[in-house]
């Protein structure tokens, strides 16, 4: 599911992730890694993400802000479920897959968070990131 969401928002590709959830998350991040690193301009990146469902989740919506600085240059809400099918089973996943990077993603170095809530607006995931481009 995560692997779709960082798919979906190319311009958030985050080589340094971190938790930045309470602990207490449905979803754990178990790995997560990109190629090449650095990331460069016109070139293809890899990515390749474990996560584990502690529990099963019936709905889920991501809000997802990409800034430079304090300026932020890329918000999107995504309902996870529009993307795959729900409900997704509690276990250990792993997905990879390849993206374009476009020759108008400037350069220089970013920061991303991706915050993800239940139906009921309890958070499942937080991860956030930074990832420079040359």
């Amino acid at each position: 599911m995560f692997a779709l969401v960082l798919a979906i928002l190319s311009n958030a590709l985050c080589i340094n992730v971190k938790d930045c959830g309470n602990g207490r998350n449905i979803v754990h991040l178990d790995a997560f890694s990109v190629k090449p690193d650095p990331i460069q301009k016109k070139q293809n990146v890899t990515y390749n993400v474990t996560y584990t469902f502690k529990q099963q989740l019936t709905s889920a919506t991501c809000q997802a802000v990409v800034k430079k600085g304090a300026i932020p240059l890329f918000r999107k809400t995504i309902n996870i479920c529009e993307n795959i099918q729900c409900p997704i089973d509690a276990k250990t996943y792993n997905q990879h897959g390849s993206i374009a990077l476009p020759s108008i993603v400037p350069t220089g170095s970013f920061n991303a968070e991706i915050h993800c809530n239940d139906a009921n607006k309890k958070e499942i995931i937080c991860f956030s990131g930074s990832v420079t481009i040359k």
